[in-house]
């Protein structure tokens, strides 16, 4: 019965991305661009500000062995700082603002990947590659999938508020509570990435 279940799920995630893929393509470019501008934006720094930001990253690694480090407070801004972004994005489903906020939103986590990447290539090379693959890879694996299906359905549930004429849907009351219950899953996922 499960087996049943399972392929019911396969098949409308399938049908669901056969009728929206340029929309998950459109976004992913929208990251893609941002991760591109990122990883080139610390070439483009002033000099002072690159320095600045190169003692920081250094005191902090040297202070390291140290420190004492709360996983709680890192949980906590690790979904705090994701939640942020699904929040704005069900906030923007909300309105016609989801076509304008959801690329924004993921060339933001782009950008914010792609100078983060650059940035530790740049300073430590062995050192900095250990943390991409140990530390950011494996949130982002998780996390950009979570962003892109939130930005869809924000977008969907935005555009899903004008109706065309002669055009049925079902009532607003029920795909608000369809559209926040999605968004509780996501959410869900998103605490699963910062743990």
């Amino acid at each position: 019965m499960a087996h049943i279940k399972n392929r019911g799920l396969s098949a409308l995630f399938m049908q669901h991305f056969r009728r929206l893929w340029p929309v998950y393509l459109f976004f992913l470019g929208a990251f893609l661009a941002g991760l591109a501008a990122g990883y080139l934006a610390p070439s483009a720094m002033p000099s002072e500000d690159f320095a600045s930001l190169s003692t920081y990253y250094n005191a902090v690694l040297n202070d390291l062995p140290h420190a004492e480090i709360s996983t709680g407070e890192e949980i906590a801004a690790a979904f705090s700082f994701n939640g942020g972004l699904l929040l704005v994005l069900l906030l923007g489903g909300l309105s016609i603002l989801a076509v304008f906020i959801a690329p924004c939103v993921l060339f933001y986590k782009g950008f914010s990947l792609g100078f983060c990447i650059s940035f530790l290539l740049s300073q430590r090379a062995t050192e900095g590659l250990i943390i991409i693959l140990l530390t950011v890879l494996p949130q982002t694996i998780f996390l950009l999938p979570l962003l892109l299906v939130a930005s869809v359905q924000a977008l969907s549930f935005s555009t899903s508020l004008f109706r065309r004429s002669g055009e049925t849907l079902p009532s607003f009351g029920n795909r608000l509570v369809v559209y926040l219950y999605r968004y509780l899953l996501l959410a869900l996922g998103v605490f699963l990435c910062a743990v």
